[in-house]
């Protein structure tokens, strides 16, 4: 006796040999630089999201109800750890078992990480240390997905190069201000001025969210004068009138630095940013 089967019976079958139909892996991500390295990885193997939206910053971020449940329902969970994304711990205390959980600084020397006497979160801003983010990313994913851990991989090698690529960029075109004194708004900078040689020779916020006091900045004021700066870098993200008043008071121009904690989610857009501050800083430090 014939078996005879409908194209929906057929259809069905191949999709399931193919793989399509499958639960899709999901990664929550907590800040724009880390989806843009889970994204550039996972390829179209899983879903990437972000906890914040475009314009939320992560310092001290409060998780929504609708957040909570969006880490609870991820299998995969990418943090960047050294106190950024802390805001996000309340949720994994209860977590299931199988959730995996990466923080992407994990590995890091104390040497490499400390700063003034403690870690610095802003690993990022170095591509070589998002490099490494890359392949702790790489190797969580193939963990909960093993099934495509040969496409992770191999993303993620596609997209090491084209952070060596962005490494390289900024290092032949930043050496022609080797050792330029700049000021920041905040400690951001600490591992980007150090793997291309700028010399950071002061801070206006100290402290996240703190205005300086009259103290620090004396201190700075007094600092901008015997270094002499050509430029006082504010960030997109903060306030600039702080810095806007420094510099008219000394005379320092004023620019914006984009520490790519915000910003529009899309996997290039790590790259885009870092870029932009490229051609920034070969502007006002001429």
């Amino acid at each position: 006796m014939k078996r005879v089967f409908g194209v929906a019976t057929v259809v069905a079958f191949v999709l399931i040999c193919n793989g399509v139909g499958a639960r899709e892996v999901r990664v929550i991500t907590s800040f724009l630089p880390l989806y843009c390295f889970a994204s550039n990885v996972a390829g179209t193997a899983a879903r990437v999201d972000c906890l914040l939206s475009a314009n939320v910053n992560p310092h001290d971020y409060q998780l929504s109800v609708k957040d909570r449940a969006r880490v609870e329902a991820a299998d995969l969970v990418v943090l960047n750890g050294l106190g950024l994304d802390n805001w996000v711990h309340s949720v994994l205390r209860g977590a299931s078992a199988n959730k995996r959980i990466v923080t992407v600084s994990d590995g890091l020397s104390n040497e490499l990480i400390r700063h003034s006497g403690v870690p610095n979160p802003h690993i990022w801003l170095d591509p070589l240390m998002a490099i490494y983010c890359v392949t702790n990313i790489a190797a969580a994913l193939a963990e909960v997905d093993p099934e495509h851990a040969a496409m992770f991989a191999e993303n993620g090698s596609r997209y090491m190069v084209r952070l060596q690529q962005l490494d390289a960029q900024l290092r032949e075109e930043l050496q022609l201000f080797r050792d330029r004194p700049i000021v920041t708004f905040h400690d951001s900078f600490p591992y980007f001025a150090r793997r291309y040689a700028l010399n950071i020779v002061g801070v206006i916020e100290e402290v996240p969210d703190v205005a300086p006091s009259a103290r620090q900045r004396s201190r700075l004021y007094a600092t901008i004068r015997e270094k002499k700066p050509r430029c006082i870098f504010a960030e997109a993200q903060f306030s600039s009138r702080l810095a806007e008043q420094i510099g008219e008071d000394l005379h320092v121009d004023v620019a914006m630095l984009n520490t790519l904690e915000t910003g529009l989610l899309k996997p290039e857009r790590y790259e885009e940013l870092m870029r932009e501050n490229l051609r920034t800083l070969e502007a006002k430090l001429k």
